[in-house]
């Protein structure tokens, strides 16, 4: 990403000639974010492309309150994949480019959760609308969640907000803050019908990645 335009022949040769489905990138590319314009050559060729693309945080935001407890990653990953969201949409991004696809890690971090706020923000405040002209909720389309949050309540949050079609099953394995058993995880959640269940545990992952085709 660092050099997007080299970007842009990797994604070629990665999806026409190699055959994959998707992509993963950082929720940010050194200093710059990714609602910079220098990556739009690469959304562009995302777009036309039509694979989607997986952001997985790293480097944080607010290292440096975030060094003891293991709060680098039990807070510093879910902000960082908030932060990379909200670029995305108020950098003007997804207006410019409406048929992205982003999968957010971890259940999206705090970004389902305070969608009212940032709502709210572009309601009342002049900095939100300096490069949209719809409000944030009309680009959730654009974004797609694991169900990697731990709590079920959270989980049952997520799909209720998102829709059962932008909810794909997630593991983060290997890693201990993953989970071990995510088909059990959505299979035991209470309130969530059948169909929706399994559109969460393979449906929506065929549908997304072209994996019918």
């Amino acid at each position: 990403m660092h050099v997007p335009s080299e970007a842009v022949k990797e994604l070629e040769r990665a999806v026409k000639q190699l055959g994959l489905r998707g992509i993963e990138i950082g929720s940010h590319v050194g200093k710059r974010e990714l609602g910079d314009e220098a990556f739009w050559p690469v959304y562009k060729a995302l777009e036309a492309l039509n694979v989607p693309i997986f952001i997985h945080p790293h480097h944080p935001a607010a290292l440096d309150r975030l060094q003891d407890f293991y709060l680098n990653n039990l807070i510093g990953n879910p902000l960082d994949t908030t932060i990379a969201a909200t670029k995305l949409i108020f950098s003007g991004v997804l207006e410019k480019y409406p048929g992205l696809k982003f999968v957010l890690a971890h259940g999206g971090g705090q970004f389902p959760f305070i969608m009212g706020r940032i709502e709210h923000g572009y309601e009342v405040r002049p900095e939100p609308k300096e490069k949209i002209h719809r409000p944030p909720r009309e680009f959730l389309n654009n974004f797609y969640f694991d169900t990697i949050t731990h709590n079920p309540d959270a989980l049952r949050y997520l799909i209720a907000f998102a829709g059962s079609d932008h909810v794909l099953l997630g593991s983060d394995y290997p890693y201990d803050m993953g989970d071990p058993d995510p088909v059990g995880t959505v299979s035991r959640l209470k309130g969530v019908k059948a169909a929706d269940k399994k559109k969460i545990l393979c449906e929506n992952a065929v549908s997304l990645f072209g994996l019918d085709a």
